[in-house]
């Protein structure tokens, strides 16, 4: 009964999730569209408190680096509108949450070459990286592919901490992007 007692259902941060990117979309002059699969499911509180802040800034970051502003997604033959997908199911005993966009994608040569050009890896050890490799360079603190600081992005910190928040909680996380099509966290 104890333990009954401690599970709520994921959507209870619904309200919270769409917020953050109704927000993150007016500060960035950028439109997108936030839907939620499996808001039944229950958690136990304390799993999904340590989610809520991987879980905000990586929306966030849908939004910031990964959704194009409207214009250009015209001219590139997109909706105007992107498109931002959160899906929770269980696995057995593991939950497996799956964020993904519509945007322009990660470039992982573009990770390599922030990183090589902040010191965060040498050239040689650069020529080696797998692709999936290379987006494991997101995670490092200190890396950002971001043009400008904003609120939102550009201090390099955020992803690093997403990543030690998942493993504090003993999860993983992986990284899958499609140029123009989209990332999958």
């Amino acid at each position: 009964k104890l333990l009954r007692l401690r599970m709520v259902k994921f959507g209870i941060l619904s309200a919270r999730l769409q917020r953050t990117v109704r927000v993150t979309c007016e500060e960035e002059e950028k439109s997108a569209n936030l839907t939620i699969e499996g808001e039944n499911l229950e958690f136990d509180t304390q799993i999904l408190d340590s989610l809520v802040e991987p879980l905000l800034h990586l929306l966030r970051n849908a939004i910031s680096h990964g959704i194009e502003p409207p214009e250009t997604r015209r001219l590139l033959g997109k909706s105007e509108m992107g498109k931002i997908s959160l899906k929770i199911h269980t696995d057995g005993t593991h939950v497996n949450l799956t964020i993904s966009d519509d945007g322009r994608g990660v470039s992982a040569a573009s990770l390599i070459k922030k990183a090589v050009e902040q010191n965060l890896i040498s050239s040689e050890k650069a020529e080696k990286l797998t692709e999936d490799e290379a987006f494991e360079l997101m995670f490092l603190p200190g890396l950002t592919t971001a043009e400008e600081l904003s609120q939102i992005s550009g201090r390099g910190v955020g992803m690093n901490i997403v990543k030690t928040n998942i493993t504090r909680a003993q999860g993983t996380i992986s990284v899958k992007s499609i140029p123009q099509k989209g990332t999958f966290f």
